[in-house]
């Protein structure tokens, strides 16, 4: 598939990278294209570089690394009409505790910044290292991709690229459940700041039930 990114900071790479070499045809934008161009040339594989409008024009899936809206920094939005954007972005993580409202979410803003485009939420709880893995290798590893947004086929499309890279998504639903994404980054990424590592992820999985309740079972409650 045709994938661009607009950015080109550290996610853009590893991720416009993992997708570039499992087959993808890659164009990282940037407002500054030589940049774009020296950072394509570095990931290889055929990947391409431009201007963040040279992207909205030429991909079929946009991955959005920056964390205002794409009409802050486009010519004109409508290049993404129809289009998936994957909004990869959280907020600026208050390290110390302090009044700031948490929302509406990031994936909100966007999407009120891009009505016409299919914005999906999802690779935004892991950092750059997680992408120094082959896909195998870190397909053993089990770590989750979580996935929202209102378009369902989008999600299903975004869901195929998470698989290409060794990632095991799951589809979180709708939009109002993009904010719980977004929150599931700020719990790992206290984990990061918290210890100085930044290959703590996600891996959340359906375990087999037990052979034979051991406590009675489920029973209905009032919560």
């Amino acid at each position: 598939m045709k994938i661009g990114t607009f950015g080109s900071g550290n996610m853009a790479r590893a991720l416009g990278g993992a997708l570039a070499h499992v087959g993808h045809e890659v164009m990282i934008g940037s407002r500054d294209a030589s940049k774009a161009e020296a950072i394509a040339d570095e990931i290889g594989a055929g990947t391409r570089g431009g201007t963040n409008d040279e992207v909205a024009g030429f991909a079929e899936i946009v991955i959005h690394t920056v964390r205002s809206g794409p009409s802050t920094f486009l010519r004109s939005v409508t290049d993404l009409d129809g289009k998936i954007v994957i909004d990869i972005n959280n907020r600026d993580f208050p390290r110390t505790i302090k009044d700031s409202p948490l929302f509406p979410s990031l994936y909100e803003q966007n999407r009120a910044d891009v009505p016409n485009a299919r914005l999906v939420k999802c690779f935004n709880t892991m950092a750059m290292e997680v992408f120094d893995h082959e896909p195998a290798e870190l397909a053993s590893f089990g770590v989750t991709a979580f996935i929202a947004g209102a378009d369902e086929e989008a999600r299903a499309v975004v869901a195929r690229l998470a698989r290409d890279i060794g990632l095991s998504p799951l589809d979180l639903g709708g939009s109002d459940n993009a904010d719980l994404v977004e929150m599931q980054a700020d719990f790992i990424r206290a984990a990061m700041f918290g210890h100085g590592k930044f290959l703590f992820t996600s891996q959340i999985r359906e375990i087999p039930a037990a052979s034979e309740p051991r406590f009675g079972g489920r029973k209905p409650g009032s919560y």
